[in-house]
């Protein structure tokens, strides 16, 4: 097991189920996460790993393509490389966008691939701005609260990690309990990403 990589992951599946228990606990939007997963992918030299987190569907869920709410949904999309960037930036001056990207090996492939699908409800400029939003404002903005992220960033992940079948699961009741403080002060941070990209979605 290699505990940095793990955690490197964990972070950024973190960061989804924090933007999802924000939507649902003060916008109203989705039921929060079902599960989070980490899968290792065993390299020559080293174990790195992949992971999900996948939402509630409400009972009698019919998937039709369409998007609700895509402003907070878009903001659960970005959220897993916005925490894994700011944890790393503390160890490495690294970009979002190492992240952030299509290449085979960024952590945030599917979400860069999931955000370009996005096309029907906000265009690729204004998908652009949002990201030099938080390239330019909101990381840094974040990053300059260190008291603040170390409440996440100090989590130990063999905590609340169950290995089923070669599978990790982490334990959301833990979890949720183990942020509950964080999730209170990151409000007033989220409120903000989440009026900004409804701002640049109007064109304003």
């Amino acid at each position: 097991m290699n505990i940095l990589n793990l955690k490197r992951v964990f972070i950024h599946e973190v960061g989804h189920f924090i933007a999802r228990e924000l939507n649902y606990k003060h916008y109203k939007i989705g039921l929060g996460t079902e599960q989070i997963y980490i899968e290792p992918c065993r390299l020559p030299d080293t174990t790195d790993y992949s992971g999900g987190a996948t939402a509630i569907k409400p009972k009698g869920y019919i998937e039709n393509g369409e998007v609700q709410n895509p402003t907070e949904y878009m903001a659960v999309i970005l959220y897993g490389c916005v925490l894994q960037t700011l944890y790393l930036k503390s160890k490495e001056d690294i970009g979002f966008r190492t992240c952030f990207n299509i290449g085979n090996l960024a952590n945030g492939k599917l979400d860069a691939l999931e955000f370009r699908a996005m096309e029907e409800y906000c265009t690729g400029p204004k998908r652009k701005k949002i990201v030099e939003f938080i390239e330019k404002e909101y990381l840094s903005n974040l990053f300059t609260d260190q008291n603040h992220l170390k409440k996440l960033f100090e989590l130990d992940p063999l905590k609340f990690i169950d290995n089923r079948n070669d599978k990790l699961y982490v334990n959301l009741p833990l979890l949720k309990q183990s942020l509950e403080e964080f999730m209170t002060e990151h409000l007033e941070y989220y409120s903000v990403f989440v009026k900004t990209i409804k701002r640049i979605e109007n064109g304003k």
